[in-house]
């Protein structure tokens, strides 16, 4: 394209241009295409045509970004508003910076420090950086339970504030977890069955015949088939070789 065409000043929206112009289009297109100089100029700027191509999320990063909004959730419903001064509050703020540090596509330690000032405001800045410093080389393969375990959520709590992402410090087999389970599909499929039927019993309706009435009309089908076997007899199906030929 012509240098010289991009130095032209701004073209006004509804200027009209005719062919050919510095971009050399098939005459039949450009005969039934009306165009203007604003957009042939839209057309040759860089990003307007191909969007920027987007980052991907992988699973990592989702199910970072899940348990920190199910973690959320959980000290809403505990009432705090900070995390406790206490040892336990540190174990729940280490586990919280290894999240955030993996919830973070770029920056990561600026979302580490953001999360810790929001949660844990009492930080000292030296302790602050020794978190921060601590999640370049920390572990982060945090399981569902041993979340649950660090946040102490039971059961109960896991279903009563519908976590997702974070698992039951109580039920390692998880045998309750499939009882729960197991009952919630039940009842879906009870649902679903009372949802399709027509409140008639299952099977074949009753026809509601006398003793006499049900042996006659059993004798009767059973001459039926014994008149169709005899019939299929006389009938025999051709030989499929002569087919074959």
């Amino acid at each position: 394209m012509d240098a010289s065409f991009m130095r032209e000043p701004a073209l006004k929206r509804n200027e009209k241009v005719s062919w050919p112009l510095a971009v050399d289009l098939p005459t039949h297109i450009a005969e039934q295409v009306p165009v203007s100089a604003y957009d042939l100029e839209l057309m040759h700027r860089p990003g307007i045509i191909e969007a920027e191509p987007q980052a991907d999320l992988n699973i990592g990063i989702l199910r970072a970004r899940g348990r920190l909004k199910d973690a959320k959730r959980l000290f809403a419903n505990r009432g705090w508003d900070t995390l406790p001064r206490s040892a336990r509050g540190l174990k729940i703020l280490r586990w919280g910076a290894d999240h955030a540090f993996m919830a973070a596509m770029t920056n990561q330690e600026r979302s580490v420090r953001n999360w810790c000032r929001k949660w844990a405001p009492w930080l000292k800045p030296t302790e602050l950086d020794a978190i921060v410093a601590g999640t370049r080389t920390s572990n982060k393969r945090w399981s569902d339970d041993q979340s649950a375990t660090v946040l102490n959520v039971t059961v109960r709590d896991r279903t009563n504030l519908k976590l997702r992402f974070i698992g039951a410090c109580d039920d390692i087999n998880y045998e309750i977890r499939g009882a729960l389970r197991r009952e919630k599909n039940a009842e879906c499929q009870r649902k679903r069955r009372a949802g399709s039927s027509t409140g008639k019993k299952r099977g074949r309706p009753h026809l509601g015949l006398s003793p006499e009435e049900r042996t006659t009309r059993i004798k009767a089908q059973d001459a039926e088939r014994s008149r169709r076997y005899r019939a299929s007899r006389k009938n025999a199906s051709p030989d499929i070789n002569i087919y074959r030929k």
